[in-house]
C-alpha cells in the first residue's frame, strides 16, 4: 500500500511539474498564436497614424482631416495610399508560425534589441497609432535563411512582450522614405483634353482637336509606343494649320501627364526658382485646366542638378468630387523635380512637319 502512494505521489508530482512549466513557458496566449496572422484584416480603419523606422530612414504617415493619407515629414504632402494598404495586407497574410524564445536577454540573438528608436540589426520598427496614442508596436529583427530561400521567414516580437516568433515571411518595405510619396501627381489620358498649349519665351503653341476633315488622319497619337484613339473622329492640329499634328512630336506632350510622375518634392516658399524653360497648359472637355511650369534649376543641397528640373503645378476649375480636388492645395504648396529625359523629349518646333516617307 505504501509503494502505491509512493507510486501515485511520483506521479502526481510529475504532472503538476510539467504543468507548472508549460504554464511558465506558453502562458498567456501562446498556443492560440501558431499559425494565425500578425493583425487582423481590416486593421487600417483602427488606426490614423504610422511611425515606420529602419536602419535607413525613418517616416510619419498620418490620415489628415480630408481622409488622405500624407507623409508627416514631407510636409503632410499626400502618401502612395496603395503603398500603405499593401503594408496592412501583408501583415493580415503574414502568420506566427512557431515560438522560438522568451525573455530580453534573447532580443539581441535574434536582431530585436531597440536602440534609440531603432533596431541594432538592420530590422524595422512599425508603432500603430490612434488619435496620438500608441496602440501596436511591431518589431521585426533577423531574417531566416534556407539553402533555396535567402528570405523563408523573419523574427518577430511585439512591443511590451518578450516571447519572440519566427513568422511565415519577412517584411518586405520600401528602400528609401521618399517611396512612401505619392509620386504620381495625375494621370489625364489623352480622349480626355480638349485644347493643349505649350510656350516656351515668345513661341507658343496652341493644339485642339477638330473634326476629321476626310484627309484619311483617323486622329490616333503614338503616345511612346502606344497609340491613344481620339474619338468621334477627331484629330489634333495646330491652330492655324489644318495639317493634322507629327505624332512622335505632339505624342512627347501627352505623354507627359499621362502619367505625370516626379523624382522628388520640395517645399515651395523654401526655394528660389532659376529662370522659367517652358509652361504647358492642358485643358480638359470639362473645362478642368492644369498648367505646368518647368524652371531650370542648379542646387546640390536639394539633390537638384544638371539632370534635373524643377516643375510647379496649378490645378483650376477641378470638379469639387474629383480626388484632385482634395490634393489640389498639397500641389500648390509644393514644387516637383523631374528627369531631364522627360523634359528633354518636349520638341518646340516642327510639329507640323510631314515625316519623310521611307
Amino acid at each position: 500500500m505504501n509503494n502505491r502512494r509512493i507510486f501515485y505521489t511520483v506521479i502526481l508530482i510529475i504532472l503538476v511539474s510539467v504543468g507548472v512549466f508549460f504554464f511558465g513557458k506558453y502562458k498567456g496566449d501562446t498556443f492560440k498564436r501558431d499559425g494565425q496572422p500578425l493583425i487582423s484584416s481590416g486593421t487600417i480603419k483602427n488606426y490614423d497614424e504610422i511611425s515606420i523606422v529602419t536602419q535607413q530612414y525613418k517616416v510619419k504617415l498620418k490620415l489628415d482631416q480630408s481622409g488622405i493619407w500624407v507623409v508627416a515629414d514631407s510636409n503632410n504632402f499626400p502618401a502612395d495610399a496603395a503603398r500603405i494598404y499593401q503594408l496592412f495586407d501583408d501583415l493580415a497574410t503574414t502568420n506566427y508560425f512557431r515560438l522560438v524564445a522568451q525573455g530580453k536577454d534573447n532580443f539581441a540573438k535574434f536582431g530585436l534589441e531597440k536602440n534609440a528608436g531603432a533596431l541594432v540589426s538592420d530590422g524595422v520598427v512599425i508603432t500603430f497609432s490612434k488619435d496620438s496614442t500608441s496602440k501596436k508596436g511591431l518589431f521585426f529583427g533577423n531574417l531566416r535563411a534556407t539553402e533555396d530561400k535567402p528570405r523563408a521567414g523573419q523574427y518577430f516580437r511585439e512591443a511590451g512582450k518578450e516571447d519572440i516568433y519566427l513568422v511565415s515571411r519577412a517584411l518586405l518595405l520600401p528602400d528609401l522614405s521618399g517611396d512612401w510619396l505619392n509620386n504620381n501627381l495625375i494621370t489625364w489620358p489623352s480622349d480626355n483634353l480638349a485644347e493643349v498649349n505649350l510656350s516656351k519665351g515668345k513661341t507658343s503653341f496652341t493644339f485642339s482637336q477638330n473634326s476629321d476633315d476626310g484627309k484619311g488622319d483617323n486622329g490616333d497619337v503614338d503616345i511612346d509606343g502606344d497609340i491613344a484613339n481620339n474619338s468621334n473622329n477627331k484629330i489634333w492640329q495646330l491652330k492655324g494649320s489644318s495639317e493634322p499634328v507629327v505624332n512622335d512630336k505632339f505624342g512627347k506632350l501627352l505623354s507627359f501627364i499621362n502619367p505625370l510622375k516626379v523624382d522628388d518634392i520640395f517645399i515651395a516658399d523654401r526655394i528660389t526658382l532659376g529662370k522659367e524653360f517652358f509652361t504647358l497648359i492642358y485643358q480638359t472637355k470639362s473645362a478642368q485646366k492644369l498648367t505646368i511650369k518647368v524652371y531650370r534649376h542648379d542646387d546640390k543641397e536639394l539633390n537638384v542638378t544638371k539632370d534635373n528640373y524643377l516643375m510647379s503645378v496649378n490645378l483650376q476649375d477641378i470638379l469639387p468630387s474629383s480626388e484632385l480636388s482634395l490634393k489640389k492645395p498639397y500641389y500648390d504648396k509644393h514644387l516637383f523635380s523631374l528627369p531631364a529625359s522627360k523634359v528633354e523629349d518636349i520638341s518646340f518646333d516642327g510639329y507640323t512637319e510631314k515625316p519623310d516617307k521611307k
